[in-house]
């Protein structure tokens, strides 16, 4: 029962670290290419927090554990 009431938040968070993963993707597309050292900067705070909301976990209220 725990499972299906936080699917949503779950579901939220995997859907917004999947936009920062993107967006890490896309700035080091863009620092091969155009702007090396803005793109790489800003591809690793990017790539960071995508793997840091794929590994959170949600506590019993269905909201990330810090």
């Amino acid at each position: 029962m725990e499972i299906q009431r936080c699917f949503p938040q779950k579901l939220a968070k995997l859907f917004i670290a999947g936009l920062f993963l993107i967006g890490a993707v896309g700035f080091t597309i863009t620092g091969f290419t155009v702007l090396p050292i803005i793109g790489f900067g800003m591809a690793l705070p990017f790539a960071a927090i995508a793997f840091y909301l794929i590994k959170a976990h949600l506590n019993r209220q269905c909201e990330i554990d810090l």
